[in-house]
């Protein structure tokens, strides 16, 4: 009722109520009773002081044949220090039994008195999860082995009030609609038998498999046929899910939930920026067979990105206009359009650029012609 806490360090700061306080009693009281029953002939053997305090005790007090140890040991820098650090622990040091074998051979057997006790509650607990439960019970990994040692009583309903479903769990089953979550959980099954770990892989099924429905149930029901065959068989289909490439599929399925889950893409932003360009400037004349239409300048018309931009959507204008072949400058009133007598159109600055002694050599047909034949072309 006074709340002295003299004893609890950490209860003097978090200043817990008189409900958590009532808790923690019956709990000590529990833990008193218990403790109280088992080592209750512990009080009858005779616990030498020297065992806990070998560096202070006063060496009149100890057995003779106790006596020479002890006080190499009061004068054991090394030894002392060892004391000091890990306290009655020291004794299960390699250090203590080779100096001083007498004395810590008979600390020992007082201290590996708990851990005794602790082992034989465990090995019947152990055989008791191993005979009559292990079908349900996972005593290494889930804590079953604790929770049957223990006399604390778990109150059911206030844990399962604060059970909340694990986010990833929920939001791959629901939020995606994913099936990575029971791939997963067949791949473990699979693995297990590959390891012929079959007992285990039956649990396994057991604990994982017995809400499936629908076509995962069809899929279950394949899996568990595994267990009549051998790891290294060549029947289909049981050789084709022991195919370790099957992990490369579901590496490709986590990815693909993992991007739909963040709301990004498949491709990446320098993959989507470069096909937005090229289809922004992707035309019918990219791909003529005969080639003769292809623009040096242009990035579509290039043989490395030619086949990228092949599956795109082609670019939507609005307004046509005309392109050099020579330089793939737009023609427009700075460059108009000018035609040879072949019927091929090119910019004004290009034929410039290509006359020699006031003739043109057409870059398509090889033909020479006058500067002055050249006609300027008005597009309606």
């Amino acid at each position: 009722s006074d709340k002295n806490f003299d004893q609890f360090h950490w209860l003097k700061k978090c200043e817990p109520t008189d409900a958590a306080v009532l808790v923690i009693v019956d709990h000590l009281k529990i833990l008193a009773s218990d403790l109280k029953e088992r080592f209750s002939d512990l009080k009858q053997i005779d616990f030498p002081t020297w065992v806990m305090q070998p560096v202070l005790v006063d060496l009149s007090d100890v057995s003779m044949q106790y006596q020479e140890e002890l006080s190499e040991i009061q004068n054991d820098e090394s030894v002392k220090t060892l004391f000091n650090i890990k306290g009655a622990m020291a004794w299960l040091c390699d250090e203590t039994e080779t100096k001083y074998p007498n004395s810590t051979r008979f600390a020992r057997k007082l201290l590996l008195t708990f851990p005794s006790y602790l082992a034989e509650c465990g090995f019947s607990a152990v055989n008791d999860l191993l005979l009559k439960k292990r079908n349900r019970l996972d005593i290494t990994k889930q804590g079953d082995l604790r929770l049957k040692l223990t006399k604390l009583v778990p109150n059911i309903k206030s844990l399962c009030s604060r059970h909340e479903a694990q986010g990833s769990h929920y939001l791959y089953s629901n939020y995606l609609e994913s099936c990575l979550e029971f791939s997963l959980r067949i791949q473990e099954f699979i693995e297990l038998i590959r390891q012929n770990k079959r007992l285990e892989a039956v649990r396994h099924a057991r604990r994982h498999f017995s809400q499936a429905e629908g076509g995962q149930l069809d899929e279950v029901r394949q899996v568990m046929g595994m267990l009549a065959f051998p790891s290294d068989t060549h029947i289909s289909p049981y050789k084709d899910l022991l195919d370790p490439a099957r992990w490369k599929m579901l590496i490709q399925q986590f990815r693909y939930d993992n991007y739909r889950l963040h709301q990004l893409g498949n491709s990446s932003v320098f993959t989507i920026t470069l096909q937005a360009g090229l289809s922004a400037i992707k035309t019918p004349q990219c791909y003529k067979e005969d080639g003769t239409s292809k623009n040096p300048d242009c990035p579509v018309c290039s043989k490395s990105l030619n086949k990228l931009a092949q599956p795109l959507p082609m670019a939507h204008c609005a307004n046509s206009r005309l392109v050099c072949k020579i330089s793939g400058e737009v023609m427009n009133e700075n460059n108009p359009p000018m035609m040879l007598p072949n019927g091929y159109v090119y910019g004004y600055n290009s034929l410039l650029s290509i006359r020699q002694d006031d003739k043109i050599i057409c870059p398509r047909t090889k033909e020479v012609y006058n500067f002055s034949q050249a006609e300027k072309v008005y597009i309606m």
